[in-house]
């Protein structure tokens, strides 16, 4: 059995079976095409792989033991539920999400967790649309800000990976999984290619192997624009 994240506040377990659950119904009711959650989210029913996939557990725990002290906005954040994890363990989180069906599921999924759980109404935000421009006026940018990208190959263009990589300095720290960002690197000099790339835009950069093994994460500090004015 998995431990809780955090002793006396929202357990991993109760989590993962709950999110599991509402997934399920959200796919009973509408089906995975009407509904946006896709195949992806079909199979982990199907399979019973619970609604937290083991990557975002290892994140959940990195963040909650090392961050606590920032606002954690993940990009591509699917159905919430990382941010979920986090906002329920005392986190300040958001989650940004394009795709205008899961982003439908994730309100609703929001909203029933707020019945049981009215905390995370102050603790978690849920941004539709694409980024970098829909973070604008949300109030997400500052040196207590990270912006966390876990799994986005979503086939960007170059304009998109370069309007992405100007905007990390508006947060104060980036985390990305170099092998899923805007495209998928499957060899390690593409990932290398990458990190050289936002490293020379950065204050410090640094690899994180330790974080999880089956992913390629780095973490980039930024002088934010506000910061650059005082």
């Amino acid at each position: 059995m998995r431990r809780n994240l955090v002793s006396g506040q929202v357990g991993f377990d109760f989590l993962d079976g709950y999110l599991h659950c509402a997934i399920g119904e959200i796919l009973a009711t509408e089906g995975a095409a009407k509904s946006g959650l896709l195949q992806h989210y079909a199979s982990r029913v199907q399979q019973r792989a619970g609604g937290l996939a083991e990557y975002e557990e290892e994140v959940a725990r990195y963040l909650l033991a090392n961050r606590r002290d920032h606002r954690i906005l993940e990009v591509g954040c699917g159905l919430g539920e990382l941010p979920i994890v986090l906002a329920l363990n005392g986190m300040r989180a958001g989650g940004m999400e394009y795709r205008p069906g899961r982003g439908r599921a994730a309100r609703k999924i929001r909203a029933r967790l707020s019945s049981w759980f009215p905390e995370i109404d102050g603790r978690y935000d849920l941004i539709l649309g694409g980024f970098p421009e829909a973070i604008a006026g949300t109030g997400w940018a500052g040196d207590d800000v990270v912006f966390l990208f876990t799994n986005v190959a979503a086939e960007w263009d170059d304009d998109r990976t370069a309007r992405a990589i100007a905007s990390f300095r508006s947060a104060g720290e980036v985390i990305l999984d170099l092998r899923l960002f805007g495209t998928t690197r499957d060899e390690e000099s593409e990932r290398r290619a990458l990190f050289d790339r936002i490293a020379a835009t950065a204050v410090t950069a640094e690899r994180l192997p330790d974080l999880t093994e089956s992913a390629h994460y780095a973490r980039f500090t930024f002088e934010t624009r506000a910061s650059s004015r005082t």
